[in-house]
């Protein structure tokens, strides 16, 4: 996905109905060439939307109005741009897990969970002591995302080699392999 459609991913699925000033901002950054120039400079994982309005409200920028969120980013950028290079989004993964219920329960049982992600896992309780036949599901949270991206390729290679399900953050579904 290009970073646009990342703000307007995150517009449409995340910040619809919850946010509506986070879903304006959000549309508005998918369109700005400027913001989007910018953005694109950084690594992937701190181009998050969240992330982003959560540094331009943090450095006391406007987070109503997309236009003066525009003018504050830009003039403000080498400091913008500094806190998003050193902090990180936090999320509730295991809260996440539950509207999973439906689809773990329609796969294959038993079921043995593997997490990568921050959740310290809160999200395995269901795989105390799964058997061998066990069909695995992946939870593939935002954390892997911050992880150098040749380390996190030998385990994506690793585990697309197993038959398994794998979750992927942000509504974006299961996929399986093997």
């Amino acid at each position: 996905m290009t970073t646009a459609e990342v703000y307007a991913d995150f517009a449409r699925r995340q910040a619809s109905g919850v946010s509506p000033s986070y879903q304006r901002l959000a549309y508005a950054v998918a369109r700005d060439d400027d913001l989007l120039a910018l953005l694109d400079s950084l690594p992937p994982p701190t181009r998050q939307p969240d992330l982003l309005f959560g540094v331009v409200r943090l450095l006391g920028g406007p987070v109503d109005e997309p236009a003066a969120f525009h003018d504050f980013t830009v003039a403000r950028w080498p400091a913008v741009e500094a806190q998003l290079r050193r902090r990180l989004t936090q999320t509730n993964e295991a809260g996440r897990c539950a509207v999973l219920l439906p689809v773990l329960a329609a796969l294959p049982q038993p079921l043995a969970l593997l997490e990568v992600g921050a959740s310290a896992g809160l999200c395995l309780y269901p795989d105390r002591s799964a058997p061998p036949e066990a069909t695995l599901v992946v939870f593939h949270t935002a954390v892997l995302y911050h992880v150098p991206a040749s380390r996190r390729s030998v385990f994506v290679d690793l585990v697309r080699g197993l038959p398994l399900a794998w979750t992927r953050p942000h509504g974006q579904g299961m996929t399986w392999f093997g």
